[in-house]
């Protein structure tokens, strides 16, 4: 199983106990791990990974550096949707069929923000075929701001970039990374998702939507009748909800903040306690609107929601974007 991961210096940790949860439940199987990452991520840093890396005899981990410059002309927190997201890192998976082995076929994208709760042999084993990407519906899916914004039609629907199935061999046959560049140009006043937003529209005719389970946001948890999705996503929450694969901690405060009252909090702490970062302190992100969230969450549950029970080669990245 190939998994790729960005990261800059700031989401290390959460990174590590993201690696971490997803090792313990692959110790039987081979997993190559490769993370992009830019100039800050010091050499402390990918000892760090190593270490998480090297609990399980069969995973190893590579890094790719990538150059500042490719990203000069990409938008980065220019609007309200996306704010939060400050680090050109989510842009790095564009270039993976620049940056990875050409002898990867297929790739397991997970954001650093994650926690996995069960294997994943079932969704790794989904067949990809003649289908450039997989995955699961965004919170948002229902919205029409998305839609409106990017010019297409909502019933193509609209997916979350953290957990992706990214089919490497049609990327490369059908050059897309041409594409992504292109949209970026065209389209810049309008990714208010970043590569999200790219995503979404290049794929906008030709993807797979996989089981919420597989990536259970935030409002997914919510008592059904105000999980903003379609009535045909039913028996999709209730299966997710029972048995989430995937907990995504989509908004801030993340878990490994104090002010953190997701109810999956403890998940994240399970596995960060199983790391160097063990004795991390937390700080509080508190804002004013994360505070009314939260009390919006905890009341959706209550009134609601199912119980919830030696340092690695480092590839350098120099390429041409045309």
């Amino acid at each position: 199983m190939n998994i790729l991961c960005s990261t800059d210096h700031n989401y290390i940790m959460p990174t590590g106990v993201m690696l971490t949860s997803l090792l313990m439940h692959h110790a039987e199987l081979e997993v190559h791990i490769h993370v992009m990452i830019n100039q800050s991520v010091t050499e402390t840093d990918r000892r760090s990974l190593h270490r998480v890396v090297s609990i399980s005899t069969k995973a190893d981990i590579s890094f790719y550096l990538m150059e500042d410059k490719l990203f000069r002309e990409f938008p980065i927190g220019e609007n309200y949707q996306s704010a939060h997201i400050t680090t050109m890192a989510t842009y790095y998976r564009l270039y993976a069929t620049k940056v990875l082995p050409q002898t990867i076929d297929k790739v397991l994208y997970l954001d650093g923000d994650i926690i996995v709760r069960s294997s994943l042999h079932q969704l790794w084993n989904i067949d990809m075929d003649d289908i450039p990407i997989g995955g699961v519906p965004d919170s948002t899916y229902s919205s029409v701001v998305h839609y409106n914004r990017l010019r297409y039609p909502v019933s193509q629907g609209y997916f979350n970039a953290g957990v992706l199935l990214i089919n490497l061999k049609y990327w490369r046959e059908h050059n897309v990374l041409c594409d992504f560049l292109q949209i970026v140009k065209e389209k810049k006043e309008v990714l208010a998702c970043h590569d999200q937003d790219v995503l979404n529209y290049i794929f906008r005719k030709n993807k797979l939507l996989l089981p919420l389970k597989y990536n259970m946001q935030n409002c997914f948890l919510y008592r059904r009748d105000m999980v903003p999705l379609p009535w045909t996503f039913d028996e999709q929450i209730a299966d997710g909800q029972k048995s989430p694969v995937i907990i995504h901690y989509v908004t801030a405060p993340k878990p490994w903040h104090s002010d953190c009252r997701h109810p999956y909090k403890q998940e994240f702490v399970k596995y960060r306690d199983m790391t160097e970062w063990k004795n991390m302190k937390e700080h509080r992100y508190y804002h004013g609107r994360s505070r009314l969230y939260w009390t919006v969450l905890r009341a959706a549950i209550r009134f609601g929601l199912s119980k919830v029970s030696n340092d690695p080669d480092t590839f350098y990245v120099s390429f041409s974007t045309n």
